[in-house]
């Protein structure tokens, strides 16, 4: 499962650096930006987003709150040693937040404990290997986003805002296709969009992805 890396627009970032390190070997990007953009990356690509940030997040006020009110993949905040900063990444919606002092295993183990707690996990583990990049992150997008995912959401998401009907229509009937497969469905509900559901079959020990 990828891993979204925010880091601030600064340029040089100690933390960044220093996970980048930690999660050598690991399915990870990283994204400079701003939170609508950020929101975007997270939501075609993350299972798990980590905001780096040495300064105080009051520099970008909108940045947690664009993440954790779009998406469903968790949000951990890692920042300098400072209660205030901490308390209000929290109530911003970060699930956790990682100070300097913590070595870099202790980090990797809480990043992997709560991709273990992972609310779309199930769903992930069952995508078939075989699926293209555009459906992946189409997957992604429409596991991520909080309720059904729309069309425009999906076209913005995946080709910038720049796509065809046909396309998205196109996009999902393939990837309808393969997760069907793999004992997945995807309901798509008039007016509002799609989601993805594990089949009752699948859920009983049906197939498996290929």
């Amino acid at each position: 499962m990828k891993l979204l890396l925010v880091v601030e627009p600064t340029g040089q970032s100690t933390w960044g650096d220093r996970l980048q390190r930690a999660l050598a070997g690991t399915d990870w990007r990283v994204c400079r930006s701003s939170p609508a953009e950020a929101r975007r990356a997270a939501l075609s690509t993350a299972a798990l987003v980590v905001v780096v940030t040495e300064a105080a997040l009051a520099a970008s006020p909108g940045l947690l709150p664009a993440l954790a009110g779009a998406i469903r993949a968790p949000v951990v905040v890692a920042g300098r040693d400072d209660r205030q900063a901490e308390l209000v990444a929290l109530r911003a919606g970060a699930v956790a937040y990682f100070r300097p002092e913590q070595p870099d295993d202790l980090l990797v183990a809480r990043l992997e404990a709560l991709l273990r707690r992972h609310p779309f996990r199930p769903v992930l583990e069952r995508l078939p290997k075989r699926l293209g990049p555009q459906e992946r992150a189409l997957a992604h997008a429409i596991l991520a986003h909080r309720g059904p995912l729309d069309r425009l959401r999906a076209v913005e998401v995946l080709w910038g805002g720049f796509a065809s009907e046909s396309a998205y229509r196109v996009g999902l009937l393939r990837l309808r296709r393969k997760l069907a497969a793999a004992g997945l469905l995807v309901e798509v509900r008039p007016g509002l969009g799609a989601r993805i559901l594990v089949a009752p079959e699948a859920a009983t020990g049906g197939a498996r992805p290929g």
